[in-house]
């Protein structure tokens, strides 16, 4: 006997062997599979008789809640077609052909290793080429090939279509980080600005169009260990910071909460610092049983109007004016209802605030007007009392309509839909992104204008990804939407489409700087190296591509009013006139 395919024609083998004890390996054999067996490749040998080719390989299997390997399993299998190819002649064209055919793991890259004199220009070319189809080993082994033998030609390649028309506007301090940046008048921003191994944290506003450094003003550690945050938000006049950590499982960072909230004016003046009641806990589906799935909820959200600062604190709602830093309201809820952060005041001066399980409302006097409170947790409630849960009931406590939305499947059984975003607010309705490749437009009396027969991206599903942003966006005349890993699209307020654009990459966010031009950004990772690769797209209200640029990084990452954007590279702010050429 030479190998099994001599012997007995056969083109397969596999055999296994119990372990015990903390044993976790079995050295089998492999010359009674393929005797006097001539080793290729690693796991791959070749039979000196009748030449075949065999992929022989061991590992460790049984129970994956084992701490060890129940089993050692040992497998011969026949190499034919392609991967006898590629074995036999071992070529670069030979190797891209293999495509995804299963190898051992170290395989294409030793074949790399093998043509890197004799292949040298073409392998330079493949990498300039950056395939996105590549094996994500070959793509490794020639990045970090590239950079051995010509690293400055590599760093210039890097560097190459990132950032173009990038102007720097300030010079940071050598190992700073900027936590985040906002804009808050036309020209002028703020950067929060972490510093060296101490972590000296301050706020710095800067002039975008001149670079000049305006105030500066030293902050405590921002928020971080949680759920992302932004931790620097503009809001109606003022600029707010999160800070501190408070614990809310050592098991489950997202129910973290932060500690301390600062508010300062456009001149960097410190109106408020105030201790934080936040809450934030995990609705169990059991317990909202057709209503909600397991997901977190929280109130990390104020609300400021007419200087009138408005916080959730445990089961209370305060108020403090932001004019002179006095607390002007301090009220416990009834019911034991909690604030969400969430408040707004009509022409009658009525103050209608939305807890995390329905509403209360009040007139000018703080006088209890109406309330009403749901057993379970809604995802989405406005104004009109229209009350949304992750399971597609809604239902309006003022005028008791309840409604369930389903989606009858070609067997014929009706399921019930869920969501897969938070309902956006129209003009004239709702756009309501479900699941099952199925969206609706509805009035606000909850009937359904308009299906589209496409969704976004799951954020509220507990396989969602954590800490997604909203891949819903309404802008003065226009809905956009979009879906990691398949695709962007644009629509009129009616539901007309307007431009769908397929995407093969997950989306980082979506966004409106003006109102009216749409700006999204993707995650352009390409299998290449470590280093981050963002693409930032803006289009026109039409559908027409403004500005497209590719960013190594989006730190410190901000647009203002009129499409400057702003980002960290190095040590330097840069910034990028979205409508240059415009």
């Amino acid at each position: 006997m030479s190998c099994l395919y001599c012997l007995k024609k056969s083109e397969s083998f596999s055999r296994s062997v119990p372990l015990s004890g903390e044993d976790y390996y079995h050295d089998f054999p492999i010359d009674d599979l393929v005797e006097n067996a001539i080793q290729v490749f690693s796991e791959i040998f070749r039979c000196p008789d009748c030449d075949s080719i065999w992929k022989i390989q061991s590992r460790g299997t049984g129970d994956p809640r084992s701490t060890y390997p129940e089993y050692y399993e040992q497998t011969a299998t026949l190499l034919k077609g392609m991967e006898r190819e590629v074995v036999a002649q071992p070529t670069l064209d030979n190797i891209l052909k293999l495509g995804d055919i299963p190898m051992p793991y170290d395989f294409r890259t030793s074949v790399l290793d093998s043509l890197k004199e004799k292949e040298k220009q073409n392998l330079i070319q493949l990498y300039r080429e950056q395939k996105p189809d590549l094996d994500s080993g070959i793509k490794h082994w020639l990045e970090k090939w590239y950079e051995n033998i010509a690293p400055e030609e590599f760093r210039r390649f890097k560097e190459d279509g990132f950032h173009t028309d990038a102007k720097s506007i300030y010079s940071l301090p050598k190992d700073s980080k900027i936590i985040s940046s906002e804009f808050y008048t036309l020209e002028d921003l703020v950067i929060w600005i972490e510093e060296g191994e101490d972590g000296r944290s301050y706020l710095q506003s800067l002039n975008q169009k001149t670079g000049k450094a305006g105030w500066k003003t030293d902050l405590p550690t921002s928020f971080s260990r949680g759920m992302k945050l932004p931790v620097l938000f503009y809001q109606r006049g003022y600029i707010c910071t999160l800070h501190g950590l408070q614990i809310g499982s050592e098991h489950y960072s997202r129910l973290n909460r932060p500690d301390r909230l600062l508010v300062h004016s456009k001149d960097g003046e410190l109106l408020l610092e105030e201790h934080l009641s936040w809450k934030a806990y995990e609705v169990i589906s059991p317990e909202e049983r057709d209503y909600s799935e397991n997901r977190t909820v929280h109130n990390f959200r104020i609300t400021i109007w007419d200087d009138i600062l408005y916080l959730p604190s445990g089961f209370s709602l305060k108020a403090f004016d932001l004019k002179n830093g006095k607390e002007v309201v301090n009220l416990s809820l009834p019911d034991g209802h909690v604030f969400s952060g969430k408040l707004q005041i009509d022409e009658d001066g009525k103050i209608i605030i939305y807890t995390m399980k329905g509403f209360i409302l009040y007139d000018k006097d703080w006088k209890i007007l109406s309330r009403w409170k749901s057993r379970y947790h809604p995802v989405f409630m406005d104004s009109n009392m229209n009350v949304f849960y992750y399971y597609a009931h809604v239902e309006n406590p003022r005028t008791h309509l309840i409604k369930e939305f389903q989606k009858k499947m070609e067997s014929g059984v009706s399921l019930t839909h869920f969501l897969m975003a938070t309902p956006v607010l129209l003009p004239n309705g709702y756009f309501v992104p479900f699941a099952y490749d199925e969206s609706y437009i509805l009035n606000f009396d909850l009937e359904i204008v308009r299906k589209i027969p496409y969704t976004s991206t799951d954020i509220l599903g507990s396989r969602a990804l954590d800490d997604k942003p909203e891949p819903t966006l309404v802008t003065e005349n226009r809905l956009v939407f979009c879906e990691d890993y398949k695709q962007i699209r644009l629509f009129s307020l009616e539901g007309e489409e307007i431009r769908v654009l397929p995407s093969d990459v997950p989306f980082t966010n979506l966004f409106t700087f003006d109102g009216k031009n749409i700006c999204f950004i993707q995650s352009n990772y390409t299998g290449y190296g470590v280093n981050d690769n963002y693409l930032v797209t803006l289009w026109s209200p039409e559908g027409k591509e403004i500005n497209q640029v590719r960013l190594r990084s989006i730190e410190g990452f901000a647009v203002s009013f009129h499409g400057y954007l702003v980002f960290k590279y190095q040590s330097e702010l840069l910034c990028i006139d979205l409508f240059k050429g415009i």
